[in-house]
């Protein structure tokens, strides 16, 4: 049965091209998928026979948010002491991810991410595990049962880190290469894997060639870090001396391709940001997290204009929310000038989608993607006016500085509603 979602439509086609439609109604298929989307008065009265109409009134209907950049084992650390970067791993996070090979921690740490990241109206995340297998493993089967779609990755590491944290490259990438067996298109295409060295410090050069290999073998996705802290890129300096910088260690490994996802990006030279647009690689922006650990502000700016695929993250746990719309605020407020609010309300949708590579799938409401949205009950949000009282963009900054508060009251991933516990 068709059914027909109204209310106040609001969806990005472009990084400046925000469509609002109101009354609006989008048209979804019994398989999930958009049909159609345009104002009421589009549609003739015998365009609904046979079909179910469900009506939110004046409340937003927003995509499914996009983030591209979290790790499911720190969500109990969240706000835990402001240190530099590598302080940080070593004072708190390595501690914590450890305990993740106990399976039942592994199991509630995942089971409470994806519950809370649809609880912020998430739909769709690039994630993190540990090292241990068998937690990633755990983390595929608690995203399946939450109904989100997840792209995921066990963490590579066979240096630079705790014993009890590291394994042999050979290992560890024979142990990623039956994950992305397992999982890769899972759960009717929701679920997929990525290789995911932790960054390079953490990565000898066996580990990281191995994983570029994979990743070309298999064509799965990437994940790493780059150029977050400037101890970090010292220390890449003295680990890969024949390296002319911190990109050419991922380069030289095979890394740097489409489909990778590089989180902040932020102490790069124009030369880097060039290469990476020529790579097609995404840097994701994650805003909280950079001004939490005092890493350094983000190449908005340079980066959209070499042409670089450009996300938003919001790094749980040194990010410390998992609302998208806090990390859109902060995205304008970590920046020396105003964002345009078109440019962050893309980011954390389509353009989050793009940088995962399932731009053709999500991200808006155009026909043939799958009905991923959440709904937004603007009557706080606008303190009693309506959409049509305010301009586009001051609509738009509203939601972007304000959407934190409002109430999520609805969120829905393949046009099931996930938001009232386990996916069935």
């Amino acid at each position: 049965m068709t059914t027909f979602y109204r209310g106040a439509v609001l969806h990005s086609l472009a990084p400046d091209h925000v469509e609002l439609l109101s009354p609006g109604l989008v048209e979804v298929d019994a398989a999930g998928e958009i049909q159609r989307v345009a104002v009421e008065s589009d549609y003739r009265p015998s365009d609904f026979k046979g079909s179910r109409r469900v009506d939110f009134g004046d409340r937003l209907l927003l995509p499914g948010l996009v983030d591209a950049h979290l790790h499911i084992p720190q969500i109990d650390i969240i706000g835990v002491e402001s240190e530099h970067l590598i302080d940080w791993l070593r004072d708190h996070i390595f501690a914590e991810e450890a305990a993740n090979e106990d399976p039942a921690v592994a199991r509630d740490r995942a089971s409470r991410c994806f519950q809370q990241l649809i609880q912020s109206g998430t739909t769709a995340c690039a994630a993190y595990s540990s090292v241990h297998t068998e937690a990633t493993d755990i983390a595929f089967e608690e995203a399946s049962r939450a109904g989100v779609r997840a792209i995921i990755g066990k963490v590579l590491m066979d240096r630079e880190a705790p014993d009890a944290l590291l394994e042999s490259a050979t290992t560890a990438l024979e142990d990623t290469h039956r994950l992305i067996q397992k999982w890769s298109g899972a759960a009717d295409g929701r679920l997929d894997v990525a290789v995911t060295p932790r960054f390079g410090i953490s990565c000898s050069d066996e580990l990281l060639s191995g994983a570029g290999k994979l990743a070309q073998q298999t064509g799965a996705r990437v994940q790493t870090h780059l150029s977050e802290n400037k101890g970090e890129i010292e220390a890449i300096r003295q680990l890969f001396p024949a390296a002319r910088d911190y990109t050419a260690v991922y380069e030289n490994a095979g890394v740097l391709r489409p489909g990778c996802l590089l989180a902040h990006c932020i102490h790069l030279s124009d030369d880097e940001i060039q290469r990476l647009a020529q790579s097609k690689a995404a840097a994701v922006y994650c805003p909280d997290s950079n001004f939490f650990l005092h890493s350094g502000r983000f190449p908005l700016d340079d980066t959209l204009a070499a042409g670089v695929t450009v996300a938003l993250g919001s790094d749980v746990g040194a990010g410390t929310s998992f609302s998208l719309f806090e990390a859109m605020k902060m995205g304008n407020y970590m920046q020396t000038t105003q964002v345009d609010p078109e440019l962050l309300f893309y980011l954390a949708t389509l353009g989050g989608a793009n940088a995962l590579g399932w731009g053709d799938r999500i991200g808006n409401f155009a026909a043939g993607k799958a009905a991923d949205f959440l709904v937004l009950d603007s009557r706080d949000l606008l303190r009693g006016s309506t959409v049509h009282e305010w301009d586009l963009r001051e609509l738009l900054s509203i939601l972007i500085h304000r959407g934190h508060r409002a109430r999520i009251e609805a969120v829905y991933i393949q046009g099931q509603r996930v938001d009232r516990g386990r996916h069935r």
